[in-house]
């Protein structure tokens, strides 16, 4: 492949130069398409597709088509095209698909030059940027999955939850280095800390072995920004903060907003008139130009002037601000010298080192009476649910047990996996009286909780936000999770609600997103080698136990049984000139099937319809 070790690790069973970590494989039923397929940054009219194919000669060019349905089994196609990839690209497939329709569930796929098809993906549109009649918006959100530190459990969970509109991602998407106090899931060879541009592509295509991320990627589309994990560090001057730039930009399915400027990603999403997402970058644009004297902004002076706007113009009923680091402010007076901090703030590099920043931030919000703002975090690896002030120390400026004088709110639901504090500290025995030390520090603090493992789900109405809470087991896999309870925000409240909501909020329904008109069977890509209809013979029609196969043809082809559902291939058989096959069907259950007769190359020759009993 792209790099040697990692296709030996892929290819050679592992066994003599070293071995993925459990729980990771590539998708090997779909050809080369063995990292999956991911959608994101969707707008009411299109949306981002991605795939990516393993390809050996790294001289050639590699080309397909892509494909987008209303259904599942892509009996009708809506809209497709053609992609060229190499090298340069890392073999990476990356279309913006335009002409879809608002608020609508669709599906895609990819088929290359050799009649591979990739695994289908599931996406989804935005309502009408306009549309004031959108009531409910349901949405996850993510951050710090180290794959070195456990299973990712959490995005299993995710790619269960198909009401879904989106996924968030605030950061640390992946991870520069192994912790060496969480060393759960470790390959070998020891990984190493990327520092050229293919060691940063080959690190995005290990964590595309672990087959739950990619199933999370490919049941939702994602909204991504990147934090320091998933670039360069800015303090290391060794380190080539471009090259890890460019490609997170391959390898995450989101729209550049400036494509002559990898280094801008803050951008702007709408949902109706029900929300805008408006995602800022406090971490790449930071001591670029100062706000005052020795006061440094941590948003660069256009991403500044952009947030500003956004938030004035926006006409949303709720305005949330995906950014990477704790706004709220984590206080560490009077809290023992043991948890951190040094008596000052628990991280400098959050708000906290840039006060004078977050109070021209938040008192702009106040000044313009910008209701409903909702902050969404990442970093941290602990759970917070707090209330935003430019004083929250100051009783005569908020009130801790009501929330009085609150300008915004923020919401961060833990890591994926990345260590918490019990990892930090040693066990889980000096927890409670840390959580107890931080809320009184911290009057604005509603919620912490610092040893859990999981993501949230936000579940938006006119009226409400829900923020849940969603906790799961990172050193086994499991297939359970536990709900740890819900906080709410209403209408022009702009504080949390200090009530605790004991039961999750029901799932949303999506059946009229869902195109359930009737065609059933499979469709496979349009012939493009003398498509003879003669070519092949099948019978009995409908078969049981088995189904015999004609081949009239004086060349080498191969059969490929189609599922006429899901569009999965369950069979692939070499066939001889002139030769009949009889193929054992026990294994087959009920239902319709699609026979499709290809030559070597992977073109179609013939292709028939059949029906188990």
């Amino acid at each position: 492949m792209k790099n040697v070790l990692l296709l030996a690790l892929l290819l050679f069973g592992f066994q003599a130069i070293g071995q993925l970590a459990d729980n990771m494989y590539p998708d090997s039923l779909h050809g080369r398409f063995i990292y999956g397929v991911a959608s994101g940054d969707p707008t009411d009219t299109t949306v981002i597709i991605w795939s990516c194919l393993d390809v050996d000669n790294t001289s050639q060019t590699e080309s397909g088509i892509w494909q987008i349905s209303n259904h599942e089994n892509f009996c009708q196609i809506t809209h497709s095209g053609n992609f060229d990839t190499d090298y340069s690209k890392y073999f990476t497939i990356k279309i913006d698909v335009s002409g879809l329709n608002p608020n609508t569930i669709y599906y895609y796929r990819f088929i290359d030059s050799q009649g591979d098809t990739s695994i289908y993906g599931r996406t989804r549109t935005a309502p009408r940027e306009n549309d004031s009649l959108v009531e409910h918006i349901r949405f996850g959100i993510t951050s710090c999955s180290s794959i070195y530190s456990g299973y990712f459990n959490g995005y299993k969970h995710l790619s269960e939850r198909r009401d879904l509109d989106f996924v968030l991602n605030v950061g640390d998407y992946i991870y520069d280095f192994v912790d060496a106090d969480e060393e759960v899931r470790v390959p070998s060879p020891y990984p190493t800390t990327p520092y050229a541009k293919n060691e940063w592509r080959d690190r995005h295509l290990y964590y595309l072995m672990d087959p739950d991320l990619r199933e999370a990627r490919r049941w939702h589309p994602w909204f991504i920004i990147w934090d320091n994990h998933d670039i360069n560090s800015l303090t290391d001057p060794y380190l080539d903060l471009k090259a890890s730039m460019e490609a997170f930009w391959e390898f995450i399915p989101c729209r550049m907003p400036n494509p002559t400027d990898p280094t801008r990603i803050y951008r702007s999403y709408s949902y109706g008139k029900l929300l805008d997402l408006k995602i800022i970058d406090m971490y790449s644009k930071r001591d670029q130009y100062t706000l005052a004297q020795n006061e440094w902004s941590l948003l660069g002076a256009w991403q500044d002037q952009w947030i500003f706007t956004e938030l004035a113009s926006s006409d949303a009923k709720w305005k949330f601000v995906p950014q990477q680091k704790i706004i709220a402010g984590w206080s560490m007076a009077g809290v023992p010298a043991w948890l951190g901090g040094g008596g000052q703030f628990l991280d400098t590099k959050n708000w906290d080192g840039y006060d004078y920043a977050r109070d021209y931030l938040l008192g702009f919000i106040e000044q313009q009476n910008i209701d409903n703002v909702m902050f969404l975090t990442g970093d941290s690896h602990i759970t917070l649910v707090a209330d935003c002030s430019t004083d929250p120390y100051d009783s005569g400026t908020y009130n801790g047990s009501n929330g009085n004088g609150s300008i915004a709110t923020e919401f961060l639901p833990t890591s994926i996996t990345r260590g918490n504090f019990d990892e930090m500290l040693g066990g889980t025995s000096l927890v409670p009286l840390a959580e107890s030390y931080m809320l009184t520090a911290n009057p604005n603090h509603v919620h912490t909780e610092l040893t859990e493992h999981g993501y949230g789900i936000i579940n938006v109405t006119p009226d409400t936000v829900i923020a849940e809470l969603w906790y799961n087991e990172i050193l086994n896999q499991s297939n359970t999770e536990t709900f740890s309870g819900g906080y709410f925000v209403q209408d022009g409240i702009n504080h949390w609600d200090r009530s605790v909501l004991t039961s999750p909020t029901q799932v949303k329904d999506i059946t009229n997103l869902v195109d359930t008109s009737g065609c059933w069977f499979v469709s496979v890509p349009e012939p493009n080698y003398n498509f003879n209809e003669t070519a092949m013979n099948i019978y009995p029609n409908p078969f049981e136990e088995s189904i015999h196969v004609e081949i009239h043809l004086k060349a080498g082809v191969f059969v490929e049984i189609y599922d006429g559902v899901t569009g999965r291939i369950i069979k692939r058989i070499s066939c001889t000139e002139n030769k009949k096959v009889t193929i054992p069907t026990n294994d087959l259950s009920t239902g319709n099937y699609l026979f499709v007769l290809k030559n070597n190359l992977g073109h179609v020759i013939s292709q028939e319809k059949a029906i188990k009993n």
